[in-house]
């Protein structure tokens, strides 16, 4: 179970009234787990707006889960992205099927690769 930080950051306004902070600015784990930080850092790739721009900052995180062990969570996440991207923007689904590429051949699942 993934321990998040007790309260929410806020940040103060010019006018001293306090905002609470976006999703990617708050809520961090407070432990020392890799794939707890590294699906925290999925989440706030999740919240950004723009789907492309999260899809890019996402490779990171997908490398370091299939590295740390944990390839199918590191699989789905790119479905995910995957699903999410529009279809006009090539570039960032290429780098999504590559990155599926390179984590497939990595367990020698070939076959599954090549689609």
């Amino acid at each position: 179970m993934k321990k998040l930080a007790r309260h929410t950051k806020t940040s103060k306004t010019a006018h001293g009234t306090t905002t609470q902070l976006p999703a990617w600015q708050s809520k961090w784990p407070v432990n020392g787990d890799l794939k707890v930080w590294m699906r925290c850092m999925l989440e706030k790739c999740d919240a950004i707006v723009d789907v492309e721009d999260g899809a890019s900052a996402a490779h990171l995180p997908i490398e370091q889960l299939h590295e740390l062990g944990h390839t199918k969570d590191a699989l789905k996440s790119i479905a995910g992205f995957l699903k999410r991207l529009p279809r006009d923007s090539n570039l960032e689904t290429v780098r999504m099927h590559e990155l599926a590429a390179e984590i497939h051949l990595s367990v020698g699942n070939v076959v599954a690769m090549e689609k």
